[in-house]
């Protein structure tokens, strides 16, 4: 019963805001420099042969506001990870 559990649960966390995360990655033939930002307050230079592209409904802070959501019972305010 607690596979059947997990496996239906997954399912609705992918079908509801999976789409919103969906990262695509294109491998490059040559390295490429790429900007990147961290928790520092100026970006760094790295090389590399992968680069990482967004889906065409990608919205981060949508993704963000739906997970929280989707952990929030009945708007309690109190997080429950189950």
């Amino acid at each position: 019963l607690e596979s059947v559990q997990l496996a239906l649960k997954i399912l609705a966390n992918a079908t509801s805001y999976g789409i919103f995360v969906e990262i695509n990655v294109e491998q490059l033939d040559d390295s490429e420099t790429v900007s990147c930002f961290g928790a520092g307050n100026s970006p760094f230079s790295v090389q590399t042969k992968n680069l990482e592209k967004p889906g065409p409904h990608f919205h981060p802070l949508l993704e963000r506001v739906l997970s929280d959501w989707n952990r929030e019972p009945c708007g309690t305010g109190l997080m429950c990870d189950s």
